[in-house]
C-alpha cells in the first residue's frame, strides 16, 4: 500500500522554524515515529503515515530538536541564513531538488558515522578514565605510607641525634641540628600537577606529620581541570585520541619504498626494493681463478682412485 501523507503546518521566525506533523490515526505513535533530518530535507515516518519536505533553505541539523507526543511530531530546526522563508517547501526543478537533498543526505550520512565513531571513542575515554583513577587511588595509598615512614624515620633520627648531643655534651650550635628537609618518596615524584588540587604536591604538609595530603594525580587523564572541561561535551579528548596514534605510522618502520632508478628491474620497481649492492668485476674474477682447496683431501683422494681401478 502506498504510504499517507499526514496533515502538518508550519511556525517560523527569522533564526528557527517549528514543523507540527498531525499523527492522531496511527498506532503506538510514540514508539513507532522515526524522524529524519538533514541540512535541506525533513522526514517523518510514522507507519501508516510518510512525510517528506524539502525546506526551503538549509538549516544545521546538528541542533534540530525533536519531540514525539501521542499524536503529535514537533521538529524544531534552526535556520543557517537568519531571515523569514517565503514557504516551507523548496523552489525549482525536480531535478535540482533531488540533488540538494542528495548531497545533504550524503552530508548527514558522513556526520552520522563521524559521531557513532567519536561515541566509541568517548565511551573508551571514560573506562581508560576510570582505569587510571583507581590506579592513582592505589598509588596514592602507597604513597601516603611511603611518606608517613619516612617522617617517622626522621624523626627517630632526629631524636636519636638529640639523645648524641645531650649523651656527649655538645653545644647547642652545633651543625648536627635536626633535619627539616621535606621528604620526597618514590609517588612523589609522579605527580602531575593540577591547579585544582594544589594541596596533593605541597610542601607545606610535611611539616606536620599528622597532616595527609589529598588524593593526588598522577596521569593527565584523570586530572581535575581535565575533568571540569570535558565532562558536558560529547566529543572525545583530541590529546587522548587512540584513533590518532592508530593513523601515525611507528618509528624504525620502512612505511615508504625506496625511489626507482634506472638500473632496477621492473619487479624490483614494482615492488619498492632496492637493487642488490653493485660488486667488484675484478674480485670476481680473482675469485674464480683461486678456488677454495676441499676440506678433506684424503677422501678426495681415495674417491678419485676408486673410480679408476676397474670392477672386479
Amino acid at each position: 500500500h502506498m504510504p499517507l501523507t499526514p496533515k502538518f503546518r508550519f511556525e517560523q521566525d527569522e533564526e528557527t522554524c517549528t514543523v507540527f506533523v498531525s499523527l492522531s490515526s496511527a498506532a503506538a505513535a510514540t514508539r513507532n515515529t522515526r524522524v529524519h533530518c538533514s541540512d535541506a530535507c525533513l522526514q517523518v515516518t510514522c507507519p501508516p503515515y510518510f512525510l517528506q519536505v524539502d525546506l526551503f533553505e538549509d538549516v544545521d541539523n546538528q541542533l534540530t530538536v525533536t519531540k514525539i507526543s501521542p499524536g503529535l511530531a514537533t521538529i524544531k530546526v534552526f535556520k543557517r541564513k537568519h531571515k523569514i522563508w517565503d514557504q516551507l517547501s523548496a523552489v525549482g526543478t525536480p531535478e535540482e531538488i533531488k540533488s540538494r537533498r542528495d548531497v545533504a543526505k550524503a552530508q548527514k550520512d558522513v556526520q552520522d558515522a563521524q559521531a557513532q565513531d567519536d561515541t566509541k571513542e568517548k565511551k573508551r575515554q571514560d573506562e581508560d578514565y576510570v582505569f587510571h583513577k583507581r590506579w592513582d587511588l592505589e598509588r596514592d595509598e602507597k604513597r601516603t605510607i611511603e611518606r608517613q615512614a619516612a617522617l617517622h624515620k626522621r624523626d627517630a633520627e632526629n631524636e636519636l641525634q638529640q639523645w648524641i648531643d645531650e649523651t656527649e655534651k655538645k653545644p647547642s650550635d652545633s651543625d648536627d641540628a635536626p633535619s627539616a628537609e621535606p621528604v620526597v618518596t618514590y609517588f612523589d615524584k609522579q605527580l602531575v600537577e593540577d591547579p585544582f588540587n594544589k594541596d596533593a604536591v605541597s610542601k607545606e604538609a610535611d611539616l606536620d606529620p599528622s597532616n595527609i595530603p589529598l588524593p593526588a594525580t598522577y596521569n593527565a587523564k584523570t586530572a581535575r581541570s581535565m575533568v571540569l572541561q570535558r565532562a558536558h561535551k560529547k566529543e572525545p579528548v583530541p590529546e587522548f585520541d587512540a584513533r590518532n596514534r592508530k593513523s601515525q605510522p611507528q618509528e624504525g618502520s620502512s612505511a615508504q619504498a625506496a625511489p626507482a632508478t634506472a638500473s632496477d628491474t621492473p619487479d624490483q620497481a614494482a615492488a619498492g626494493k632496492a637493487p642488490p649492492p653493485a660488486t667488484d668485476d675484478s674480485e670476481g674474477e680473482e675469485e674464480e681463478e683461486a678456488p677454495r682447496p676441499p676440506r678433506d683431501a684424503g677422501v678426495a683422494e681415495a674417491a678419485a682412485a676408486a673410480a679408476a681401478s676397474p670392477p672386479p
